[in-house]
């Protein structure tokens, strides 16, 4: 990994200590300044030397059981009071996709209008052949996200997959230009093994990236390395299409955030 991706990881990693930037070179004062003088810019006018697509592999402790694969909630919205926590599933083919895979009809859903898409965590449980399910998984879904990328329906994706090795959860987040990350999705069976430990494959998987996509100036912003994944950072308000559960609705009408009048399903408001 380039010296440079490595300080923005650990600068990520670690943002609010001081130490950081100073090692670096930077003091917390001019990083501070540099923030806010990049946020008064134009999106337009926002730059970054990231690859037009990138890896992330994190490991850390921890054990999954259960249905053989699992989506991780993660963001939240606020409705009247409540945090609601969604799946991000896209608005085309990918969505129903993971629909006809899933029962997603307890969760809430959404999908952004923006030509972004950003998965929610995808975990394999090691019950079972654990290599025919992630290969199936993946296949589906670069076959789907394919059939997005040529209705023009998403433009940049993350997708961010997890499954347990030897007491440790290993996490791998590809991200980028949707076409390119179609690509290593594609390539992802022949090169990972999820039943063998990261040392096996992980220079096969850099050496793919850098294959599939050579480093070069691009406009894509990561975001969630922090969390242990990548995604691709939103700029002001995006229209979205939301489904909320049945059970969730009924509480939003008798605390009284929807009202009566309002005609809303399972669907949700679009």
């Amino acid at each position: 990994m380039p010296i440079k991706d490595w300080k923005e990881i650990l600068t990520a990693y670690f943002r609010g200590n001081n130490l950081i930037p100073e090692y670096f070179g930077d003091s917390p004062e001019i990083d501070s300044y540099r923030k806010q003088e990049s946020d008064q810019n134009d999106i337009e006018e926002i730059k970054s030397d990231s690859p037009d697509i990138a890896a992330l592999v994190t490991l850390s402790e921890g054990e999954l059981s259960g249905p053989p694969i699992q989506f991780f909630l993660g963001p939240f919205f606020e409705m009247g009071g409540y945090q609601v926590y969604y799946l991000e599933v896209g608005v085309g083919q990918v969505a129903q996709r993971l629909r006809e895979m899933f029962d997603l009809s307890t969760v809430p859903t959404t999908g952004f209008q923006d030509g972004v898409l950003n998965l929610p965590r995808i975990a394999f449980v090691p019950d079972g052949d654990l290599k025919t399910t992630f290969d199936g998984f993946v296949t589906a879904l670069a076959d789907a996200l394919s059939a997005d990328i040529e209705t023009g329906i998403t433009q940049r994706a993350a997708v961010p997959v997890t499954w347990e090795d030897d007491g440790m959860l290993v996490t791998l987040a590809v991200a980028g230009k949707a076409d390119k990350v179609a690509a290593v999705l594609k390539r992802l069976l022949t090169v990972i093994d999820p039943r063998r430990p990261p040392s096996e494959w992980i220079e096969a998987l850099s050496d793919m990236i850098k294959a599939i996509a050579p480093k070069q100036p691009s406009e894509i912003m990561w975001d969630g390395v922090s969390r242990g994944i990548l995604e691709i950072k939103r700029f002001g308000e995006v229209e979205q299409q939301m489904q909320l559960p049945n059970d969730l609705i009924r509480k939003l009408r008798e605390a009284g955030v929807i009202s009566d009048d309002v005609s809303i399903g399972a669907d949700g408001p679009a």
